[in-house]
């Protein structure tokens, strides 16, 4: 009977080979774990991949697949037009816009798991890179933009590559890794423009250190790529001056709620809370390690010697710097700086598994290596653990039912496949549509499920008045920034319409009417609401309120303040 060393000794043979053949090619040996870690990253996310378009932003990109319209923001300025591009073409072959973009994200958020490891394998050392880049996987920041059709992700991937890139050429002194990273950035501006921006001061850095002629050499790379993408970009725009006065628009009217120049001390607390949220919702629960580090003054940082923490700097402060005093639009934007605090994390957490482990009075076997990994399994715990419940905690913490979906994919992913089989019950001239004209309403969303209804979208223009703003139907929409100076204070009801599908609550409680409004759900969370227009002619928008004025009607004074509510299906 052969003994279990005997059974064990090809498992053995076979585990000396690829030993020996790793020593042998330490660079396959050195992606091997990288390898693993897309691998890993990508199965996790794939179950949580989006079907439906999740925000304002992702249908303006859809749409531009379609027409490239930057007035109509499709997509919103500064363009995006390698991003748009290269969804353009996968939804060819994938049949759906969203369907490209989720993808697209998908690989890209899991490559940049794959960099963080490669690059902080150069800076901090093999262990402590994957420490890194296990808590960056699991960060619920970097899951969620995995997941839905945005850019985020695929910022994280280029900017990760642009930073190994950098790192190589300030430590080899690399005449081609500083070429290579001009290219890469160029092109990483091509699909966010702000990433150009925000990481130029840590490529030049890198290109000053190893000398003049790479610098010159890099700054026609750089100036070329961005050609490359600036001039069909311009020329779609409708050229230069057109282009300028496009993108202006959107910065002035961006920057006089957001930026320290125009709203003040409170523009900057805005920011600071929203970074602050971002930050706790990407770190979780290891913002205890850094909080407990830097209470007790741990002399880990001391690790990193000055180049290290200058390039770190470099990376994240300019971005940090902008996401306060100017703008931060969503929490997805802190993907630039995450990675770079998940490798200071990593150095912290080694340190406390090392403090643990010394004491620890136990087993041999519990061993600093061990206590560090314990460590990171209660953070990436704790990290899925998140991902899991944060559907049913936004909804629990947010009172709005429209906010609340942008955490949950899944009831975002049904709402807007209910939606278009239950609208397709009423006629196109028969019904019409009422969304909120927000980047929380459903307005941009209806116009792209829905196009072959008139979609009116409603809300409130840049002096707080309530209004009629913008319309969309069969593709297209008179949607830009200037339509948000002055909001049309009535709404004839178009001819032939006898129904209004109403499908944000916030518009339906705005309804000051005699006729009955019809409330059916359409996700655990989310309703929609279908108004009789018989007998109204015209919507009138007043102090937030909304008024259905008809014939039967003396005046506006005559319509009752009461709103039934009538639910179908014993709801």
């Amino acid at each position: 009977m052969i003994g279990l060393g005997g059974r064990l000794e090809p498992v053995r043979g076979h585990s000396r080979r690829f030993r020996t053949w790793v020593a042998a090619h330490p660079a396959a040996g050195a992606a091997l774990p990288a390898i693993g870690l897309f691998g890993l990253s990508l199965l996790l996310r794939i179950p949580f991949a989006s079907s439906a378009l999740v925000n304002w932003d992702a249908v303006q990109f859809a749409l531009a697949t379609r027409s490239f319209d930057l007035e109509r923001h499709q997509p919103h300025p500064p363009g995006y037009i390698l991003y748009v591009g290269w969804g353009r073409l996968l939804a060819w072959l994938t049949g759906d816009a969203n369907s490209a973009f989720v993808v697209t994200s998908l690989v890209a958020g899991s490559l940049a798991v794959a960099l963080l490891y490669l690059l902080g394998r150069e800076m901090v050392g093999t262990a402590t890179a994957l420490v890194a880049a296990a808590l960056f996987a699991g960060s619920p920041l970097l899951w969620y933009y995995s997941v839905v059709a945005l850019t985020y992700a695929v910022e994280a991937f280029f900017l990760l590559l642009v930073a190994w890139l950098c790192w190589r050429a300030i430590k080899t002194g690399s005449a081609g890794a500083v070429l290579w990273s001009a290219f890469v950035l160029g092109l990483a501006g091509g699909v966010r423009q702000s990433t150009l921006l925000l990481l130029l001061p840590l490529w030049l850095f890198a290109a000053l250190r190893v000398g003049r002629r790479p610098l010159v050499h890099g700054l026609l790379a750089l100036g070329g790529t961005c050609l490359l993408w600036v001039a069909p970009l311009v020329y779609l725009s409708g050229g230069p001056i057109q282009y300028a006065r496009t993108a202006l628009e959107l910065f002035l009217f961006v920057g006089e709620r957001t930026s320290v120049v125009y709203g003040g001390l409170g523009a900057v607390l805005g920011n600071l809370a929203q970074v602050g949220i971002g930050l706790l919702v990407g770190l979780n629960l290891s913002v205890l390690v850094f909080a407990f580090s830097l209470a007790r003054r741990s002399p880990a940082g001391r690790r990193l010697g000055r180049g290290q923490w200058a390039m770190l700097g470099l990376w994240a402060g300019p971005a940090m710097a902008v996401f306060v005093f100017g703008h931060i639009g969503q929490v997805g934007y802190l993907l630039l700086v995450l990675p770079a605090l998940c490798l200071v994390l990593a150095v912290y957490v080694e340190a406390l598994g090392q403090g643990l482990s010394q004491r620890l009075t136990g087993p041999r076997w519990l061993t600093h290596g061990v206590v560090t990994a314990c460590l990171v399994a209660v953070l990436t715990g704790a990290n899925v653990a998140t991902v899991l419940h944060a559907p049913a905690t936004a909804h629990a913490l947010l009172a709005d039912p429209i906010a609340a979906a942008m955490v949950d994919v899944r009831d975002n992913d049904r709402f807007w496949s209910e939606i278009p089989p239950f609208v397709a019950g009423f006629g196109p001239v028969d019904a019409i549509v009422l969304a909120e004209a927000s980047p929380w309403g459903s307005f941009r969303h209806a116009g792209y499920y829905l196009p072959k209804y008139r979609v009116y979208g409603l809300g409130r223009d840049r002096r707080d008045r309530f209004g009629w703003l913008f319309t969309a139907y069969d593709g297209t929409t008179d949607y830009s920034v200037e339509g948000l100076t002055r909001a049309r204070r009535t709404l004839p009801r178009p001819f032939g319409a006898r129904w209004a599908i109403i499908l944000d609550p916030q518009l339906a409680r705005s309804l000051v009417q005699q006729e009955a409004l019809v409330e059916t759900i359409a996700t655990g969370y989310r309703s929609i609401f279908v108004l009789d227009l018989s007998r109204v002619d015209m919507l009138r928008f007043d102090n937030g309120s909304t008024f259905l004025l008809g014939p039967s009607l003396a005046s506006r004074d005559a319509v009752p303040l009461a709103v039934r509510d009538l639910r179908l299906n014993g709801d």
